[in-house]
Parts: structure tokens; C-alpha cells; sequence
């Protein structure tokens, strides 16, 4: 029952952050309203370990993703992403990073992004990562991404306090598209 109700809280402050997100981001004049907001599961690997000292961590990941809402092909599809060569202090609990991702949507298309803005949160024992970047190619170039994901949680306090620390960790993610 309890991992039923963390698993809960995580998806319950990844919708909010989508609902701040959709809020937060102004439609231009020039494109009509638009939000894509998709959610899904990413398994994510720490070169170097994520452990309780913040320090350069390398993040990659990769997941797939369903926008329930949204017409094929930008329904579902597949993420990666990375913070190779961008600048990144991570611990299990505090830090920032930059990361680079593609979304490659059912046929194939691809929206390539860059966030470059991030924050940790606490949220029920679950440390998430969140994440503000432009869409920087395919589709929806130009438009703005927000993303979350959980980085570590409290479950994982033994592990961060090795010198090796995590590295690796699985959980659900949300990314919102908007222009």
C-alpha cells in the first residue's frame, strides 16, 4: 500500500507541475493555443553515481511516453535524453543540470530539445528533477518544454550515502509542450 500511495503522490506533483506549466506559458499571437502534455515512464543512468555530495553527475535516460489527449502521430512515442557536455552538479537530493532530449514520436518524426533551466523538489519522499528548455528542432521547434522526473527517493538514503552512490533509477516522468 505504500509504495501504491508514493507512486500516487509522484504522479499527483508531476500533473500539478504539468497544470503550472500549461498555466504558465504564454500563447503568442502568431500559433494558436497549444499544450501537449504527455506522461510515461523513464529509466534513467548516473555515470559517476549519484550520491549525497553534489558533484559533476553524467544523467541519460530513455522511456517511452503516451499524450492521451493528442492525435497520431503525436500520441506516443519514445524519449532520450542527456547531459553530456552540458553543465551538471547533481546530488540525490540538490543540484541543477542542463539536458538535451528527443522525443521520437509513432512515425518516426522527432521534436529535439534543450532545457537548460532546473530545479530539485521534495515531494513526499520523491526528490524530482524539473526542467524549462525550448524545443530546438523537428516538431514544435520554438515552442517551450517543462518536464519533471524523479532523480532518487528516500528509499534510496543508503545507497546515496556511498562513495559509489545510485546508478541507476526507473520512475514516471511528464513533459509538457507549449508554445
Amino acid at each position: 500500500m505504500t509504495r501504491l500511495r508514493r507512486a500516487g503522490s509522484w504522479w499527483t506533483a508531476l500533473a500539478g507541475m504539468a497544470a503550472l506549466a500549461a498555466l504558465a506559458v504564454p500563447t503568442t499571437p502568431t500559433h494558436a493555443a497549444a499544450r501537449h502534455g504527455c506522461t510515461g515512464t523513464i529509466h534513467l543512468f548516473y555515470t559517476g553515481g549519484l550520491n549525497d555530495t553534489e558533484r559533476p553527475v553524467g544523467v541519460t535516460g530513455d522511456g517511452t511516453f503516451v499524450c492521451p489527449v493528442e492525435a497520431d502521430p503525436h500520441r506516443r512515442g519514445r524519449i532520450s535524453l542527456s547531459n553530456d557536455g552540458l553543465p551538471a552538479l547533481l546530488s540525490c537530493s540538490t543540484g541543477r543540470t542542463a539536458l538535451a532530449g528527443r522525443l521520437t514520436w509513432s512515425d518516426n518524426t522527432e521534436t529535439v530539445f534543450r532545457a537548460d533551466e532546473s530545479e530539485m523538489r521534495d515531494v513526499s519522499g520523491v526528490r524530482l528533477l524539473t526542467l524549462k528548455g525550448t524545443v530546438t528542432g523537428g516538431d514544435f521547434t520554438g515552442y517551450q518544454v517543462e518536464a519533471g522526473f524523479p532523480l532518487s527517493r528516500e528509499e534510496d538514503a543508503s545507497t546515496c550515502a556511498t562513495p559509489e552512490g545510485l546508478a541507476r533509477h526507473s520512475g514516471p516522468f511528464l513533459i509538457v509542450i507549449s508554445n
